[in-house]
Formats: structure tokens, C-alpha cells, sequence
């Protein structure tokens, strides 16, 4: 189903399906905490969801070929059960939920000086005005959930300042550890990542046990270099996870990993430059 707005545009589409397979479902609530809090327990068919999800994605890359659609929110969908009996009104009594995952940078106050300081360093800090271009596109991106290609602006980051120019992935991996700066910046990032974002940290540990890499300078490397690698390019096959608009999700870890790292890198590269001006 297509559903305009007031205005006439296009707003959601309704995809309703038929289910196979009841036993699949369960909800539940559990009121027996303090008001207004309580739990919920939305368990669907994940064949049926998949199935959606697969027909969502078609529509949108067909709409979008045809008419001026940016995209359909796929990520955050609305569920409802259409309950049309008494027995199934009974054993389904939450009968839908939504979604809606929000990153969002929080505003930060900037006094006088702290500006001040800013348009006096641009000078200092100008041999990183592309680099910081790229990180500041990298985190626009991370706070959209677009993990791929907020990962891709920062290894351009990283490649920009560390790569030397070169493009085979061993001499890449060699020219990042061969920087002490980038060699810093992996070690402040695990270890900040390790103190501040556990959940997040196991889930980096878990990426390079499952790439047979060591959790330091040397396996940081090749697990950035092994992943640009596999976004760089792309097959029309069903039989491989590869970066697609669909599968930003599935690149959370390398993005986040990317994202500190070159953090710490860029912070580590106006310390440098800060001192050979003091100098």
C-alpha cells in the first residue's frame, strides 16, 4: 500500500503479508515494574521479516530508478499484527511496535576564546584541511548509520596521511605501522575503546579473532586494509556479504574502529604541528 500525506506526496508504503507460520510470534508485557515503565517482548517470524525486508529493498531501488525517492526507512520499520479474531485478539495483546535508532552528536558550548583559537590555528593546522574534510564527512555518515561509507572517509584519512602513495595492501599495511603516529593511535584507541565502550570493544576483539588477527598495531592494519578491500569493489552475487546500500549495518565494527582511530591519528598530527610551530 502507498500512503500520501496532506500534501499528496508519498510518505509509507504498507507491505502486508500473510503468516504461515503463527507458532513464530509471541508478545508479551510485563507490567510489574514501577509506571510508566514496563517490558516488551515483540519475537516475530525472522524468515517472514527477511522476506519483507527483501521486498522493501526492491521497491526502493526500482521506485527510486523511476521517480525522485531518496529512500524508504527500511531500517526502522513499523510492525502490526492484524488481529482478526477473538482467540488471536486474546494471545496478542501488544499487537505492534516501532523502531527508530537516533545517533546524534550532542551540542557542545564553544566560548570566545575557544573560537578564537580556532581561526587563529587555521594556518598552523592547514596541511590537514582535506584530512579533517574527510573525517568531518566520516562522522556525518556514522550518525546516519551509513557504516560504509563513513568507514571509507576515514581510511581515506588514514591513507592520506600514512599510506605513502601506495596501493598494494601489504605495503599499505607496512606504511601505517611503519608511522608512529598511527602506531599511537591504535593503541590510545583500544584501549580507550576497551575502558569507555565495552560492548562495542568485545565486538572489535571478536572481528579480529574471527580474521586470525592480533588485538594491536600490526592487526589493526590489516583488518582496515582487508576491509577497504572489500568495499572497494563489488560483484552482483547473493553468495558473499559485500558493502551495498543494504548492508551498512553489517560494517558497524570496521567503521567504528576507523572512526576512533583516526581521531586519535588526526589529534596525534596537530600536536606535531603545534610543536614545530612552537619550535
Amino acid at each position: 500500500m502507498f500512503i500520501p500525506g496532506s500534501d499528496g506526496l508519498l510518505t509509507r508504503i504498507a507491505i502486508v503479508a500473510p503468516i504461515r507460520k503463527p507458532e513464530r510470534f509471541r508478545t508479551t508485557m510485563d507490567t510489574t515494574h514501577p509506571e510508566p515503565t514496563s517490558t516488551v517482548v515483540f519475537e516475530m517470524d525472522d524468515e517472514l521479516v527477511a522476506q519483507i525486508r527483501a521486498e522493501f529493498h526492491a521497491l526502493e531501488s526500482q521506485l527510486s530508478f523511476r521517480f525522485p525517492l531518496c529512500r524508504i526507512m527500511w531500517e526502522w520499520p513499523h510492525f502490526e499484527l492484524i488481529r482478526e479474531t477473538a482467540a488471536e485478539r486474546e494471545a496478542f495483546q501488544v499487537y505492534g511496535y516501532g523502531t527508530k535508532e537516533e545517533r546524534r552528536r550532542a551540542p557542545m558550548p564553544a566560548d570566545e576564546d575557544a573560537v578564537i583559537d580556532v581561526v587563529k590555528s587555521r594556518f598552523v593546522f592547514a596541511p590537514l584541511t582535506v584530512p579533517l574534510s574527510f573525517y568531518r564527512e566520516g562522522l556525518a555518515e556514522y550518525d546516519q548509520f551509513r557504516f560504509i561509507s563513513a568507514f571509507v572517509s576515514f581510511y581515506f584519512v588514514l591513507e592520506g596521511l600514512y599510506g605513502q602513495g601506495n596501493t598494494k595492501n601489504r605495503l599499505v599495511e607496512k606504511a601505517f605501522t611503519d608511522s608512529s603516529t598511527f602506531r599511537n593511535a591504535v593503541i590510545a584507541s583500544l584501549a580507550a575503546a576497551g575502558r569507555e565502550q565495552p560492548g562495542m570493544y568485545a565486538r572489535v576483539t571478536a572481528a579480529f579473532a574471527a580474521g586470525e588477527l592480533a588485538l594491536d598495531e600490526t592487526g589493526a592494519a590489516r583488518f582496515l586494509v582487508r576491509t577497504r578491500g572489500r568495499l572497494h569493489h563489488f560483484t552482483n552475487s547473493v553468495r558473499r556479504l559485500e558493502g551495498t546500500p543494504f548492508t551498512h549495518k553489517e560494517f558497524e565494527v570496521a567503521a567504528f574502529l576507523a572512526k576512533i582511530i583516526t581521531t586519535f591519528a588526526l589529534s596525534g598530527e596537530m600536536v606535531a604541528l603545534g610543536a614545530t610551530l612552537s619550535a
